[in-house]
């Protein structure tokens, strides 16, 4: 067996980004950019007004007399206009500052009368509320660096600058098998020796809160021939393949050896960890494949601390960034030292509490839950105000 660092750092080696893909704007968010953008033009693209008022030449007006209005600049006005010395011209917010014109009073602080106005404001300084050409960049730089997560500001910016389409790092096709002679379909009747299965709406689920979907689901029984084919189907089509179940060493745990039908390498098979500790994870070529343990909680705790980051990792995010605390603990705890535990746990008012019903096969504490408490390996007795590494739900796919 290895450790959880050691096993971290073998799914990090062997992980790599996707290739990338070129998407509307509209597909784009939440992905990572591939490429560097440089700007196609410069932004703002003229000497823009900043306010509704009047454009006016600072040197060639006399501010303290009235000052005629000779013309109007409009926004979306395509065509240019030159400012006559002297005099100002009436502008609005967005519009081409006309040519000429190197100051904008706002409307609140001139009288208009007739076709003249009177400043007011004794303080406006010359060059006032005109966003320059160029202001927020330039012709040719980079706009957007390779690498930046697209966010709903990001892409707003980008499409400020007229581009449609942009290179990113898509979301990996995920292959999802369930395993278990004594699976039964949510809904159907369930007789003696049989359970619900619902490891397949749980790993959807979890998938959705990172904005994807599973590629194929297959639910197989416990046959090795039928785990093999289903595992050829998915390596066959997808860039990820989970399977739970059955990767323990019971007489009817198959899993393994369809991964090996499947020429499958393994890089490791368990793990001194609390739940999960039969994970598997291995690689064909480029495609990544997890063994998860059967049991509902092992499933998500596996998930959620291998699973996530590789899939994190091939859509362009850093390996392991996902966001972390340490909180003291509500209350002292034990565990079996030379595993590390992953226990759920509540977060509230500056502590967490280490929640009822921890067994693998319970899922009734994720009802109380918000995060995943960490415990070290090596230790074994956890003291009331001890700092613990904490894992906000909420942040796995931050």
């Amino acid at each position: 067996m290895i450790s959880v660092k050691e096993a971290k750092e073998l799914i990090h080696l062997h992980t790599h980004k996707l290739q990338p893909k070129l998407v509307s704007l509209d597909q784009a968010f939440g992905k990572h950019l591939a490429q560097d953008i440089l700007a196609p033009i410069s932004s703002p693209p003229f000497d823009q007004s900043a306010m509704d008022g009047y454009a006016f030449c600072w040197n060639q007006t006399n501010r303290s007399e009235p000052i005629e209005i000779s013309s109007v600049s409009q926004t979306g006005q395509t065509h240019a206009i030159s400012l006559k010395p002297g005099t100002a011209s009436r502008i609005y917010t967005g519009a081409p500052v006309p040519n000429g014109a190197d100051t904008i009073i706002i409307q609140e602080h001139v009288k208009v009368v007739d076709s003249t106005i009177t400043i007011h404001d004794l303080k406006i300084s010359e060059g006032a509320n005109i966003r320059k050409k160029g202001s927020q960049i330039e012709l040719g730089e980079i706009a957007v660096k390779a690498g930046t997560k697209l966010n709903a500001g990001v892409i707003g910016y980008i499409a400020g600058l007229g581009i449609n389409e942009l290179s990113i790092y898509p979301e990996p096709k995920i292959g999802i098998i369930i395993t278990g002679k004594e699976l039964v379909a949510s809904g159907a009747h369930l007789d003696h020796g049989q359970v619900y299965e619902s490891n397949s709406i749980l790993l959807e689920a979890a998938l959705v809160e990172g904005n994807i979907r599973p590629y194929l689901v297959r639910i197989c029984d416990d046959i090795e021939e039928e785990i093999s084919n289903a595992i050829k189907e998915a390596l066959d089509c997808c860039d990820m393949v989970l399977v739970t179940g059955g990767i323990s060493v019971g007489d009817f745990d198959f899993v393994a050896k369809a991964f090996h039908n499947n020429e499958v390498e393994t890089l490791f098979h368990k793990i001194k960890q609390k739940p999960g500790k039969p994970l598997y994870y291995g690689k064909k070529e480029d495609k990544m494949v997890f063994g998860l343990p059967g049991n509902p909680s092992s499933v998500a705790s596996c998930f959620y601390h291998y699973v996530v980051p590789c899939i994190r990792k091939m859509m362009g995010f850093e390996f392991g960034s996902e966001n972390k605390q340490y909180l003291p603990l509500g209350a002292e705890t034990f565990k079996k030292a030379g595993l590390t535990t992953f226990l759920k746990g509540r977060s509230e008012n500056g502590f967490v509490y280490i929640c009822e019903g921890q067994e693998s096969y319970k899922l009734s504490a994720f009802t109380q839950a918000n995060c995943f408490v960490v415990l070290e390996e090596e230790e074994a007795d956890f003291k009331e105000g001890k700092l613990v590494e904490v894992h906000p739900f909420q942040d796995f796919w931050a």
